[in-house]
């Protein structure tokens, strides 16, 4: 599987039955389909569309690239946990350090989080 992210240029990569994104910048917000006039991004944000699931909030889960520690992280956003390797992670739990390849369920959305072996310069 790190051979597929890094022939595909990603930093990581999420794999799920109805999702499969390369993870390209090293800040990643996965949320409910909006449209796109009420999307508030920078460019250094990718998002991830989830569906239109209203249990899934606009932005739900960050995932972010910790330059010092070299680690990416996990932040729940909304008022909805998220679960991360079958542990509740919510809202107000800090951000959590996500494993090379981790489990992750929001609402009835399945994946798997898989970091690259690469570092990250």
């Amino acid at each position: 599987m790190y051979k597929e992210i890094e022939a595909e240029l990603g930093y990581a990569k999420i794999e799920g039955p109805d999702l499969h994104e390369i993870i390209t910048k090293t800040k990643v917000i996965l949320g409910r389909d909006v449209k796109h006039s009420d999307e508030q991004t920078d460019s250094s944000e990718q998002i991830i569309r989830l569906g239109q699931n209203l249990k899934i909030s606009r932005r739900h889960l960050l995932f972010y690239f910790d330059e010092k520690k070299k680690e990416w992280y996990a932040e729940n956003l909304s008022k909805n946990t998220v679960l991360v390797n079958r542990k509740p992670f919510s809202k107000s739990d800090p951000p959590k350090c996500i494993s090379p390849i981790s489990a992750i369920k929001i609402d009835d959305v399945q994946f798997y989080f898989f970091q690259s072996r690469e570092e990250i310069e």
